[in-house]
């Protein structure tokens, strides 16, 4: 692979095919590059367009940030605590 060279992530301001959306940016290096792909981005607008088009994952959400919630189907709500811990909302409001 060559640098500098783009890395793609869907929504953003500019129009792709079927009218999909995308943002873009440029990495210098390898280091950068990895980096973007650890953080979702893909090496073409192409891998970008399948991505989203692949099956839903049925997989949870992952809370990674205190206060970041997930609802279940049944309506229940889970809370990430500030000990880490995935918490009931109701509960992690009461802290």
């Amino acid at each position: 692979m060559e640098f500098p060279t783009i890395v793609y992530k869907l929504g953003g301001p500019n129009r792709g095919p079927s009218g999909k959306t995308y943002k873009y940016i440029s990495v210098a290096d390898k280091k950068e590059y990895d980096e973007s792909i650890r953080n979702g981005w893909l090496s073409s607008l192409a891998d970008a367009c399948k991505k989203e088009d692949a099956p839903k994952s049925k997989a949870k959400k992952v809370v990674d940030a205190i206060g970041d919630s997930v609802e279940t189907k049944s309506g229940k709500k889970f809370v990430l605590g500030k000990s880490g811990v995935v918490k009931r909302k109701e509960d992690y409001e009461k802290e």
